[in-house]
Order: structure tokens, then C-alpha cells, then sequence
């Protein structure tokens, strides 16, 4: 293989590593170079006259971007807590069996999760739609719909290339699902392949267990640490299965331009359903987050403290009913006006 790298690897050698670290066949993988174009892609190929889309829970706003493109109005189905899900309550807004739903599994704004039952459920009762289960933070996670492939053929999984290393640069990803669904998406879908540069570095990461293993560990440790600091000088904290620390502040506003002045990113969650109140902060080096923490240190308190807890639970489902464990494997200003459309964010 180390030949192939210097005389440049193709897709096929790629598709040959993921069917085997994934356990199916090759025809079972599609790769694609743009996560929105391959989303969009997905809910036109998979959307019928009549057909309605559901998200489960809040999401970002390139999963909205791909439905309106796809001349798809999505609907949010979001509880009273943005942290837990129930399958009842996307049941209960079908409308025919060939609807979509789209649902991040573990979901990427708040961590919340389905259990492998909760995700035969949902694909049975859309046996002729599609059910879009978005794996980006498999690695930080472990539970996966791939061990169901065989069984229905509606179940498209959507995973990150880079995503567990943090790499926010490339949207590079593949799809997993049936033979016959890869089918219809290769006959309807124009692949516009991925860079060399970009194969090498996709290869890269899929042999480097040690690295990943080193990696997410990390961010679990670093979770945890920073979690325990900020709570004692009061800042409310909420840890998730992704690369996310989830903080509860009186004045997100005030907390992104205080932040933003010692160069240190956050992002403001306001925006979305339920999450009022809400900025998140994406865990990376201990040196680079230990700014984060002097930050918080030097802040008025003011800013940041809440007179009240949230208490609305949150949901990790690690198994399922019936089957048990569901793993596979043994500008300075920081402006919350993203209401509407969503767009993030992001002090840099």
C-alpha cells in the first residue's frame, strides 16, 4: 500500500479500506467530496410528490440549506428538551410511509442520541422514504445503524472522513447503505471525486487507529477537565458525545465579544430551538484550551452566571431493548442574529 500512496491512491482503494473497517461489501460505500451536495442530492433522489421532511431534533444550517435546494420544507421535531429525543413523537408526524427523516445520531448541535431499536422503528414505518441517519460523530459515539443494512433498504448513513480528528477543513465523507440504494445514487449522482492530496490524507486517518484512539481520548479527558474547572467558578457546563463542551450563560452576547477579544472562538447557539441561552466551545490542544479557562477566570461573573440550573434531562441510549449493546465492534462582535437562517457564529 505504501506504493499506491507514492504513485496515488484512487477512490477504489479508499472504498476497499472503508468496506473493511466498516464489515460490508464494497457496493455498500459511496464516497463524496461535498456533505451538503451529496444531503441534497439524497433528499431529491429519496423524495416523492407527497413526501414530507422531518428533522429529529435542531440542525445545522447545511441540512436546511440541502432540503431547500431539494424543494423540501424540513419540519423540526424537537421535545420539550432539545436533549432528549423520542421516536413517538416523529411517529406520530408521519404522514405516508414515503416520508424522509433526516436525525444526527449522536445529533450534532446537542449531543442527544437514538438507540439501534428506536432506529428499526423509524425505518420500518417508512418503508417506501428514507430514514438519513447522519453518523458524523460515530467515532466520539460508537453506536451505528450499519449492522441493519441487510435489513432495510431505506437506511442511508451519512459519515465524516476527518471528523474525529477534529478537522473541520474537509467535507469529505461516504455513504453506507444497501447495494440497491447505492445503486439508485450512483445512477442519479455525479461524483466530482477527491483530490489526491485529499485521498492521501483520507488514508492517512483510516490506518491510524493509534492516533484516533490517542485523539478521543483526549477530547474526552479534556471534556471532563474543563467541565469540572468551569463549574466551580459557576459556569454551567454540559458535556456531549462530539468534540463539543455545551455551556448556559446569562449574556451568550456578552460572554462571544468578551472571548472573541482574547482570540478564543465560541459559538452562539441562541439561534436554535430551545437552545436560548446556550454557546458551545469546541475542544482541541490542553495549551489552547487552558485561554478558554483564563478567559472564563478574568470574566465578570455577571456574564456568565445563571440564577437558575436547566434541568431538562438529557438522553445517552447506549443500548437497546431487545438486542442490547448496539456497537458495531467488540468579527469581534459575537451577534446572536442568526434566528432565521442560522448561519453560524464564530469568533475568530
Amino acid at each position: 500500500m505504501k506504493a499506491e500512496i507514492e504513485n496515488g491512491l484512487n477512490l477504489g482503494d479508499i472504498t476497499r479500506l472503508v468496506s473493511r473497517k466498516n464489515e460490508v461489501i464494497e457496493t455498500m460505500v459511496f464516497t463524496f467530496s461535498d456533505y451538503t451536495n451529496i444531503l441534497t442530492d439524497i433528499f431529491k433522489i429519496s423524495g416523492k410528490e407527497n413526501s414530507q421532511l422531518l428533522f429529529a431534533g435542531p440542525v445545522l444550517p447545511e441540512v436546511e440549506i440541502a432540503a431547500d435546494r431539494a424543494d423540501l420544507t424540513g419540519i423540526e421535531i424537537i421535545e420539550n428538551s432539545p436533549f432528549i429525543f423520542s421516536k413517538n413523537s416523529l411517529l406520530e408526524k408521519i404522514n405516508s410511509k414515503s416520508d424522509i427523516i433526516y436525525l444526527s445520531n449522536p445529533n450534532r448541535i446537542t449531543g442527544s442520541n437514538f438507540s439501534l431499536s428506536d432506529i428499526k422503528e423509524l425505518a420500518g414505518a417508512l418503508s417506501q422514504g428514507a430514514l438519513v441517519i447522519d453518523e458524523y460523530y460515530y467515532d466520539h459515539f460508537g453506536i451505528t445503524g450499519v449492522s441493519i443494512l441487510d435489513d432495510y433498504n431505506n437506511i442511508i448513513i451519512l459519515r465524516s472522513f476527518c471528523a474525529a480528528f477534529g478537522i473541520k477543513s474537509s467535507d469529505t465523507g461516504f455513504l453506507l447503505s444497501s447495494e440497491r440504494q447505492i445503486d439508485r445514487i450512483k445512477h442519479f449522482v455525479v461524483n466530482n471525486g477527491i483530490s489526491l492530496t485529499s485521498r492521501k490524507s483520507i488514508y492517512q486517518s483510516l490506518i491510524n487507529d493509534d492516533a484516533l484512539v490517542f485523539w478521543l481520548k483526549e477530547i474526552h479527558d479534556e471534556s471532563l477537565r474543563l467541565a469540572k474547572s468551569l463549574t466551580k467558578i459557576g459556569v454551567q457546563c454540559r458535556m456531549t458525545a462530539t468534540e463539543h463542551l455545551l455551556m448556559r450563560v446569562s449574556d451568550p452576547i456578552q460572554v462571544g465579544n468578551f472571548l472573541a477579544k482574547k482570540n478564543v472562538p465560541l459559538e452562539n447557539l441562541d439561534g436554535y430551538p430551545k437552545m436560548k441561552n446556550y454557546v458551545r466551545y469546541q475542544i482541541v490542544s490542553p495549551f489552547t484550551n487552558n485561554f478558554m479557562l483564563e478567559a472564563f477566570e478574568e470574566m465578570p461573573a455577571e456574564y456568565f452566571k445563571m440564577s437558575s440550573p436547566d434541568k431538562r434531562a438529557i438522553s445517552l441510549k447506549r443500548k437497546s431493548e431487545n438486542t442490547g449493546d448496539d456497537r458495531r465492534f467488540k468579527s469581534n462582535n459575537y451577534d446572536s442574529g442568526h434566528q432565521k437562517d442560522r448561519q453560524k457564529v464564530t469568533n475568530r
